[in-house]
């Protein structure tokens, strides 16, 4: 969450992170397509993504901490 957009499987622990649509993409644990389209998705139209880049970063920062990045 260090300004990158953030994609991964939906498992457990990463329903704690990352909320799907507002502070990053998730797509099932093998649904290997959904990650590619959305991956191309991403790099196609990198401004389409920055609200949530930028709300994956307030998120990290009102709740972790940012002294990683």
């Amino acid at each position: 969450a260090c300004g990158s957009l953030v994609m991964a499987s939906r498992t457990g622990p990463v329903l704690d992170l990352v909320e799907d649509g507002k502070t990053g993409i998730l797509k099932e644990f093998y649904d290997v397509g959904g990650m590619v389209a959305a991956a191309e998705r991403a790099l196609d139209a990198p401004a389409e993504f920055r609200p949530l880049r930028e709300a994956a970063a307030r998120h990290v920062a009102a709740n972790y901490g940012l002294d990683v990045c």
